[in-house]
């Protein structure tokens, strides 16, 4: 059997040996070769979504059958990629880590807003390939995508993410499980550095150099220069991320209240209420607010519904109606006048229902 060896080792970036562009041309190389199988090793901490999903396609268009084999760690969109392949394999000493999509966004709140929509729609399309490798329900792997979530081999194996167990690639490189919780996808990545490309991967004959300049403008960081170290770089790019994770997570905040208040001044919610449609907001979304309170009716004040009057001119006076009075002419305003969180037509609602129910 005719085998071609392909790596990805590194992170996925729009530049460097693993941009889509580089990594699809040694691909389509090998593809072009008449071999049997490409076996893919993967050794990644994840990296540009967008990047990952055309690595992803060319993958899945790939005519020469593709296995993936984790050699070390494959996280974050890394397990996006491995999805491709026909076939996953994975070291008994690696691990997988599995999150949600993240991003950043800068200007105003709809910019926000679309960036929370575009890794929304990224997460349903991740959520996707998680079904259909593991035959889960949408709801299991969704699990998964809330924080970050690590596996072993045989805790992949179990979740029926990989097909197989193989040996381990470097008995001196692996990790205790419960070292992961205190580690990084970085000091993770680190622990496996032995593990060496091929020529395949072409590293050891063109090295990949971060383009510091490009990343710094790209991500707009002002507490690094070309100077500074990449680790320096990669932490100056999550302080970054958080820093615009908070700003969404405030301007999501700003929005929920407005749409809650709002809700509340228009009587189709009541005080008591208020905490609980604000709390659907933060773990529903914003969209899913907004459908449960569009398809709530507003419960009038019985001083509007005094003045309604739906036979004369709109001037009913109904200080003398009696219980029966409501039940017979408006029932609705009997309901609102015993919901409503108004003390004055409360006591309006009791003093009917005295005046029916409990007469000697």
């Amino acid at each position: 059997m005719q085998k071609g060896t392909l790596k990805l080792y590194g992170e996925i970036w729009s530049w460097g040996d693993n941009s889509a562009q580089s990594f699809i041309a040694r691909l389509n190389d090998l593809d072009n070769q008449g071999l049997d199988v490409i076996n893919l090793h993967i050794h990644c901490l994840g990296g540009e979504v967008l990047e990952g999903i055309a690595i992803y396609n060319a993958i899945k268009a790939c005519k020469t059958p593709v296995d993936a084999y984790i050699d070390g760690v494959a996280a974050s969109m890394a397990t996006i990629v491995m999805l491709a392949c026909r076939k996953i394999y994975m070291a008994d000493n690696a691990f997988l880590m599995i999150h949600a999509p993240s991003g950043y966004a800068f200007g105003t709140s709809k910019d926000l807003i679309k960036t929370a929509k575009v890794l929304k729609a990224m997460e349903v399309n991740f959520r996707a390939a998680y079904v259909a490798k593991t035959g889960k329900t949408d709801a299991e792997v969704s699990v998964w995508l809330d924080g970050d979530n690590w596996f072993s081999a045989k805790e992949a194996l179990n979740e029926k993410l990989i097909d197989g167990i193989v040996g381990a690639v470097d008995a001196q490189a692996s990790v205790k499980k419960e070292e992961i919780k205190n580690s990084t996808t970085t000091m993770l990545y680190q622990r496996y550095a032995a593990l060496s490309t091929t020529k395949n991967n072409k590293s050891q004959n063109s090295k990949s150099i971060m383009d510091k300049e490009k990343i710094i403008k790209q991500f707009g960081l002002t507490s690094v220069t070309v100077e500074s170290s990449e680790e320096a770089i990669y932490a100056a790019i999550e302080v970054k991320m958080k820093e615009k994770d908070n700003a969404l997570n405030a301007e999501k905040t700003k929005q929920i209240t407005a749409l809650v208040d709002s809700a509340l001044a228009a009587h189709k919610i009541t005080t008591a209420q208020k905490d609980d449609f604000v709390t659907i907001g933060q773990t529903a979304g914003i969209e899913a607010l907004q459908t449960a309170l569009d398809a709530i009716k507003p419960v009038l004040k019985i001083t509007d519904l005094i003045k309604d009057n739906d036979n004369n001119d709109g001037k009913t006076d109904r200080s003398n109606w009696t219980w029966d009075d409501y039940q017979s002419k408006d029932p609705h305003a009997l309901e609102a006048l015993e919901k409503s969180d108004n003390a004055e037509e409360k006591k309006v609602f009791q003093a009917l229902y005295d005046a029916k129910y409990k007469k000697k």
